[in-house]
């Protein structure tokens, strides 16, 4: 069980999730068209005496798979160093407004993990108590032969599947993976399918859903998923770069009458 009768982790679930519920219900009332959701990182990292809280703020979480009335972002916020206690560790209160400003920078993602530490590193020492460099685990470890599977092996056909190929190699300690495998087939589980998203997030600087990696858990899958927001981006980016050129052309007296426009809105 995550806690006992009568012990006080109960009201961690009061706070976070019927306090949440409430203000969903609030907020689809008002017809609201953006949540944030204050979550922790701990619903990713997890820790010795954290069970009830991290599981409260891993349902927060899970939320952006069900609510689709209004956009709905959950931040995992590292904690904050505000007293001598966090021994110099946690969000430091001078960077809290920075901080703030990058992520509502970030507003069309439905998640966020704010972390003062490499997360890679932090998920090796809390979740499995080890703390590995990459590049060594990556050129040292012993790969294994690819396990019997009901599909026929497809080599990676270019090179984003090539580099998705090549994390999951890495994780799973398998040394040939054809793109339609499936990862759990492979031997992966749920603790490491949140290892394999935070990596190739990082690697392909992309929003990848870690709902995507259940839906189809294969390298084609998932380098079709990573191609299509890439594009995105590539077209957010064309629009920013359009709009900022029809400004810096505008003279002062148009930029003027526009800011008017608008404020007469």
């Amino acid at each position: 069980t995550i806690f006992e009768k009568g012990s006080p982790e109960p009201e961690v679930f009061a706070a976070k999730i019927k306090g949440t519920r409430h203000l969903l219900s609030f907020a689809r009332t008002g017809n609201c068209r953006y949540f944030f959701a204050q979550s922790s990182l701990s619903a990713v990292l997890g820790g010795y005496g954290f069970a009830a809280y991290a599981a409260a703020n891993a349902w927060m979480d899970m939320q952006t798979e069900s609510v689709e009335s209004m956009h709905y972002m959950t931040v995992n916020w590292d904690g904050w160093g505000f007293d001598d206690t966090t021994r110099g560790e946690g969000i430091p209160p001078d960077k809290a407004v920075g901080t703030f400003d990058a992520v509502f920078s970030q507003a069309h993602l439905s998640q966020i993990i704010v972390s003062t530490l490499p997360l890679r590193q932090r998920l090796e020492k809390w979740q499995y108590n080890r703390a590995v460099d990459e590049k060594e685990t990556d050129t040292t470890r012993t790969m294994y032969d690819r396990p019997n599977l009901p599909t026929a092996y497809v080599a990676p056909q270019n090179d984003l599947q090539k580099e998705i190929a090549e994390v999951w190699q890495n994780l799973l300690g398998i040394g040939q993976i054809g793109i339609h495998d499936d990862f759990f087939d492979l031997g992966g589980n749920s603790l490491m399918g949140t290892q394999l998203i935070s990596r190739m997030r990082e690697r392909f600087k992309v929003d990848v859903p870690v709902k995507s990696l259940f839906e189809n858990p294969t390298i084609a899958g998932v380098s079709a998923l990573i191609e299509t927001e890439q594009s995105k981006g590539s077209q957010q980016e064309e629009m920013l770069a359009e709009m900022l050129n029809k400004v810096e052309n505008m003279s002062a007296d148009e930029i003027a009458a526009m800011l008017k426009k608008k404020d007469n809105r």
